[in-house]
């Protein structure tokens, strides 16, 4: 099973990006698993977990944590997490 996030990077709670571009890390910090997306000039991002021989990625339990970076790799976003408490195949962050 795949896993995907998506969302909107919001005004309010991140910090401008000199470079103009946005970079969302998404970590399942069960496993350590890490993907990185860079974010749509609308600030816009979606990025998938997947593995091609149809292993699961995420389990009930897993937590998930999502955090913005600008083109420098300094943090614009602070790091939000959610427990997953049943298999969600989509995360809206």
């Amino acid at each position: 099973m795949g896993f995907v996030a998506y969302g909107p990077i919001l005004d309010g709670d991140t910090t401008f990006s000199e470079t103009g571009t946005y970079m969302v890390r998404i970590r399942n910090l069960s496993t350590n698993q890490v993907i990185c997306e860079t974010a749509r000039k609308d600030r816009y991002f979606a990025t998938a977990f997947v593995d091609l021989n149809r292993k699961p990625v995420i389990r009930a339990g897993d937590e998930i944590e999502v955090a913005v970076f600008d083109g420098d790799n300094k943090l614009c976003q602070a790091p939000s997490s959610i427990r997953l408490h049943r298999i969600q195949s989509r995360m809206h962050c």
